[in-house]
């Protein structure tokens, strides 16, 4: 719908993420999607209880979560690019990146979104 107002760019905006100092999403979709995957059957304590052990099989299991989550935002990712080149495949659609690191990548793939120039903390520029 944004893309219909022929902007010269859209910019998502940080949010659009799943780690926030934390372990992610755990929405029944996510969970069942991870124990269909996993042939697991994780409810969101035994899982989160699973993620704060050290031991090498919650190391595999957290990797597989962390695998999963980026993949829906990918996923998601993609659709946006898909809606906006429905309109305008040209429209420059940019992602203001949290410098929290998982997930940052997901908008920055050039088959989701062109990338823009940045500057931190320049007020007026």
């Amino acid at each position: 719908m944004m893309a219909q107002t022929r902007p010269a760019f859209l910019l998502v905006d940080d949010d659009f993420r799943l780690f926030s100092g934390g372990y992610g999403c755990f929405c029944p979709l996510h969970l069942a999607a991870f124990n269909q995957q996993m042939g697991t059957s994780f409810d969101r304590d035994s899982l989160m209880a699973a993620l704060q052990k050290e031991d090498a099989e919650s190391r595999r299991v957290g990797e597989a979560w962390t695998a999963l989550l980026l993949e829906s935002l990918d996923s998601l990712a993609r659709i946006v690019r898909a809606r906006i080149d429905d309109t305008d495949p040209h429209l420059p659609c940019g992602y203001c990146a949290p410098m929290d690191g998982a997930g940052s990548q997901v908008f920055t793939a050039p088959i989701v979104c062109t990338p823009l120039p940045r500057s931190f903390g320049c007020l007026g520029t």
